[in-house]
């Protein structure tokens, strides 16, 4: 991707010199107005239209297995179909992390001075070059026509004053100073970080130069082959984990890559043993990533799917061929998987949009509800501090009405934010008419007192509880006020605090009793155990075995620090009440480890840990089915002699231990099944 030079971006240091100094002062106070602003503006949400964007894309499934088919029919005697298809697949790797880089909607045309500086500062404490490069330019144009309407408005004045314009000299305005400061940062970091990028694709192209030569020396000087081989797909594997290269070498360098690998193909295609072996090796590959596909079904995170969907297709086309008998199974189970991601993918679609049409409709009624506050005047400041309360309350059910579609994202926000600015903007003109420090300061620490005061009865712990860390913190840079309002207001803000952070303690005190009294209530049960004494009714003995399993499940948690021990305890119990039960092997067996099933079930990652068990019986049980097959053909071998009979006899006895195994094991299969 072609990147932007930033040099001509650069404003030269005389004319921002000339564009601070000609400034005027802004006669409203500038502290008071960032902090009303700070504290009244909706910030928007730019990953509302972003998540809508990266959700609608679709999972692409990989190439069909025609070509693979034909690359496996004879892959010495022709080039890897991943070989053809690379350079493309590199140049969509080359670009990725640009096209990643969403361009959020930021509205820079609606900002004052106090807002453009605090954006710029943003850019340097998180610069992102998509913002840079679409905003900063625009924040400079906007800043620069909102001086020269200061200057033009202060010569007014001051001829108004009956100044002569000659002798007009604005005031130095260090806003002005700051924006211009700041704005030179961002373009020196813009440089920084395309640099850096530019560096690393030249430290790339160079390791990939390093590895063509030594492609190059094995195809010419190395005459052991196995050797040869192994260091060739090594070097392969190395070249597909170097990143990027700059653009200009793609080409060039992936053509010097395939000439390579179609000579020593050339070079080893008579050697069909090594063909063999490198099928089998991908074989495993794509096997694995088969599992890492069909692992993605049980991923939240869609975008992530998408993503690692798209890598593993990628990777998939970069493997080489697979034994001709295993092609088309490896390729059904990769498609398959692909084919239920896309389903997936498919509802997922349809579920957010059926919730996004539900969210522009919460934002509909909330747009007509902040209109009505539009028309509001009053000349008393409680009913204003009443109304503030009231959009501030809508602002925080908007930004808890979730996102709607891109198409209506930005109409709607507007709607919202003219309405919520135009009350603003008449409040701020109601209190800057007071012109009284002191006055704007109480205000300030009421909004934060009504602000923690909406949030003391929250039940979200972790993120209200930042939210007061932030009220605190504009609490502490709040000014002054006098002593008796001081102290009224920091007790109504203190108390908002305490019952909050009270009801946070409380609740995690309580959770934790809880725990407690469930580790009690197992010790109890483990006691219970170890006193049970059978009777002689079989059935009734198991059936109360049984109960003491449900009982177990049925307690909730416990501290996690005794639940191994716990558990163990448990299991020993339970177990040794089991062997003393007058049941056969495969029925016993078969309680014990439905009691595993159930643990299974209730812990974490179940659905692995199940998968995983599944695989081990199954790999087991078709070893042992293995050995039955071998020993009862073995059988037909002996003669009618004692010691042939002897070891007839011997032979009859392993089979008979391992059918017994192999019952166990597929009663075990069908409790798996059936979690």
């Amino acid at each position: 991707m072609q990147e932007e030079n930033l040099d001509n971006a650069n404003p030269s240091p005389e004319g921002e010199k000339e564009s601070v100094d000609q400034s005027v002062e802004n006669p409203k106070p500038e502290a008071e107005k960032a902090a009303t602003e700070k504290a009244e503006t909706i910030e928007e949400n730019p990953t509302e239209a972003s998540e809508v964007q990266v959700e609608e894309q679709s999972i692409v499934e990989a190439a069909t297995d025609d070509k693979e088919q034909k690359a496996e029919e004879d892959p010495f005697d022709s080039k890897p179909e991943s070989i053809e298809e690379a350079p493309e697949g590199h140049h969509e790797e080359e670009h990725f992390e640009d096209e990643v880089e969403l361009v959020e909607q930021i509205d820079v045309a609606s900002m004052g001075k106090a807002e453009l500086i605090i954006f710029v500062d943003g850019l340097i404490e998180n610069p992102k070059l998509n913002i840079i490069k679409s905003h900063l330019n625009e924040a400079k144009d906007k800043f620069d026509a909102i001086v020269l309407e200061e200057k033009k408005a202060a010569l007014a004045k001051w001829i108004e004053g009956g100044g002569v314009e000659d002798d007009f000299k604005p005031e130095k305005n260090p806003d002005n100073s700051k924006f211009f400061s700041g704005y030179k940062k961002v373009n020196k970091l813009r440089r920084d970080i395309l640099h850096a990028r530019s560096k690393e694709k030249d430290d790339n192209l160079k390791l990939k130069k390093d590895l063509l030569a030594r492609m190059k020396d094995i195809i010419q000087n190395e005459n052991d082959i196995p050797k040869a081989f192994n260091e060739f797909h090594n070097i392969q594997d190395k070249w597909r984990e170097v990143g990027p290269v700059p653009g200009s070498e793609v080409k060039d360098l992936w053509m010097t890559y395939k000439l390579y690998v179609d000579k020593f193909y050339d070079l080893i295609k008579i050697n069909r043993e090594l063909q063999k072996l490198d099928q089998n090796k991908n074989l495993e590959i794509k096997a694995n990533f088969c599992e890492q596909m069909e692992d993605l079904l049980a991923e939240k995170d869609f975008h992530r799917v998408m993503m690692r969907s798209r890598s593993l297709q990628n990777r998939w086309r970069s493997v080489g061929p697979v034994p001709r008998a295993k092609n088309d199974e490896i390729w059904t189970r990769f498609k398959t998987a692909i084919e239920r991601l896309n389903e997936r993918q498919e509802k997922h679609k349809e579920e957010l949009k059926e919730r996004y049409a539900k969210n522009l409709i919460k934002k509909t009624e909330l747009c007509e509800k902040a209109e009505a506050y539009k028309s509001f005047e009053s000349a008393k400041h409680s009913d204003w501090q009443s109304k503030i309360k009231e959009v501030v309350d809508l602002q925080n059910k908007w930004n808890k009405a979730g996102p709607v579609e891109k198409e209506h994202n930005e109409d709607i926000w507007k709607r919202f934010r003219s309405a919520c600015s135009e009350f603003f903007k008449k409040k701020n003109e109601f209190y800057q008419s007071r012109k009284q420090d002191l006055k704007a300061n109480i205000q300030l620490k009421t909004e934060l007192c009504i602000q923690a005061e909406a949030l003391q009865e929250s039940d979200d712990w972790r993120d209200t509880s930042t939210e007061f860390k932030k009220l605190q913190d504009k609490w502490k840079e709040s000014g002054r006020i006098p002593d008796r309002q001081s102290k009224d207001l920091w007790a109504r803000f203190k108390k908002a605090g305490d019952v909050f952070f009270t009801r946070k303690s409380e609740h995690y005190a309580g959770f934790e009793k809880e725990q407690e009294a469930n580790l009690k209530l197992k010790n109890e049960l483990i006691d219970k155990i170890d006193k049970f004494s059978p009777g002689d009714d079989a059935k009734e003995n198991l059936n109360q075995l049984k109960q003491f399993q449900r009982e177990w499940m049925d307690i909730g948690f416990i501290p996690i620090k005794a639940k191994n021990a716990v558990q163990k305890k448990f299991r020993t119990a339970i177990d040794k009440q089991f062997n003393a039960l007058n049941i056969d092997e495969v029925q016993k067996e078969k309680i014990k480890f439905s009691q595993k099933v159930d643990s299974l079930k209730a812990g974490s990652d179940s659905s692995h840990k199940i998968k995983s068990e599944k695989f081990h019986i199954s790999k087991k049980l078709k070893s042992l089915e293995g050995e039955v097959n071998q020993l009862e053909n073995n059988i037909g071998f002996f003669s009618h002699s004692k010691n042939a009979q002897d070891m007839k006899k011997s032979f009859e006895e392993k089979i008979e231990k391992a059918k017994e195994e192999i019952d166990i094991l597929k009663e075990k299969l069908k409790l798996l099944k059936q979690a």
